[in-house]
């Protein structure tokens, strides 16, 4: 008998170690499918995040396209109205148009040739 109780012993632990396994096994397999489930998830969020901060990449860079374009007529235009309002004075009389931009050269060339503001520090007296 005791022989035949130590064989039931043996087979109930080997079959609670299997019963075991079986549910370490089934919680480990459910715990990797909601890890699975919860990485999609996140995925797809930010998926859709990069592709929302593309949009509006893309948006942002077709409006300051669409300024840099406006900008660049606006001042296309200016430069053709300058052009054509001083074209006549330039032909009429070219050697006052020549000194007028001499003297133009020469300002900008003292104001671009200054470096800074000159400033004095007096030191004040001790007595």
């Amino acid at each position: 008998m005791a022989g035949a109780s130590i064989k039931d012993v043996k087979a109930d632990v080997v079959d609670a170690v299997e019963d075991l396994t079986d549910a370490v096994d089934t919680e480990a397999k459910n715990n990797l499918h909601q890890f699975q489930t919860s990485a999609q998830n996140l995925r797809d969020a930010v998926n859709d995040a990069i592709g929302k901060a593309a949009d509006s990449v893309a948006a942002a860079a077709v409006k300051i396209g669409d300024q840099a374009k406006d900008a660049y007529g606006t001042a296309t235009d200016r430069v053709q109205h300058a052009a054509d309002t001083v074209d006549p004075l330039v032909k009429e009389k070219p050697y006052a148009a020549v000194a007028i931009a001499g003297v133009a050269g020469i300002v900008l060339g003292l104001l671009m040739s200054s470096r800074g503001p000159k400033v004095i520090y007096v030191k004040p007296r001790d007595y």
